[in-house]
């Protein structure tokens, strides 16, 4: 799969917005933002890194990373860096803790959250419509 690439700037967000709602892999102009349909590739540099995030946030994060239900599984991770900012899954939607890290993490969570919090319909429906056969 093709990985797409956005410039890090306050203005891209609807950028990121499109990519979270199709569902692609991405990552920003500099590789210290990037996302995944696919948080379970090893290969692929992701997998069940939690960097910095918090003790409470760690557990819920790896609970879902490992989850075996289809229902509960996580199917999109943003990370910034090797800390998980925003995460998806079915039963839950889009989960972006309220954490503090560094200014441009913060960036990062604030590019995000915007994305999120403005196409948050589009984002949670596009991923709950059935595959075409």
């Amino acid at each position: 799969m093709r990985t797409m690439v956005f410039r890090n700037k306050k203005d891209e967000w609807p950028v990121l917005a499109r990519f979270l709602s199709d569902g692609c892999d991405f990552r920003n102009s500099n590789g210290s933002m990037r996302g995944s349909a696919h948080p379970h590739n090893e290969a692929a540099g992701w997998g069940s890194g939690t960097g910095r995030l918090c003790q409470r946030w760690r557990e819920v994060f790896l609970t879902l990373l490992r989850s075996g239900g289809p229902q509960d599984a996580m199917v999109y991770v943003v990370y910034s860096y090797r800390t998980p900012i925003a995460w998806y899954t079915p039963t839950q939607g889009w989960t972006v803790p309220a954490e503090h890290y560094s200014q441009t993490t913060t960036g990062h969570q604030n590019l995000v959250r915007l994305a999120v919090d403005t196409y948050r319909d589009r984002l949670h429906t596009k991923r709950h419509q059935p595959s075409q056969s």
